[in-house]
């Protein structure tokens, strides 16, 4: 399940920590890179400018922490 990062609660961005661990968690539950992206740009705007970035982000974690 998806917890909401609400950045405009103090009009910073979320903490880096919060938003990994949002997508780490996404992708144990086997949500693509693409829909992590959507929902991290959509939620995170101050920390990613479009979904391009947030999915740039999203891929560098799959790849820090893959199984592989």
């Amino acid at each position: 399940m998806w917890t909401r990062i609400d950045e405009a609660t103090h009009g910073l961005p979320a903490p880096l920590a919060a938003v990994d661990l949002q997508a780490l968690d996404a992708m144990a539950r086997g949500e693509s890179s693409a829909e992590i992206a959507d929902k991290l740009a959509r939620e995170c705007p101050r920390r990613y400018k479009d979904p391009a970035q947030a999915l740039r982000h999203a891929a560098e974690l799959s790849l820090k922490y893959s199984k592989a």
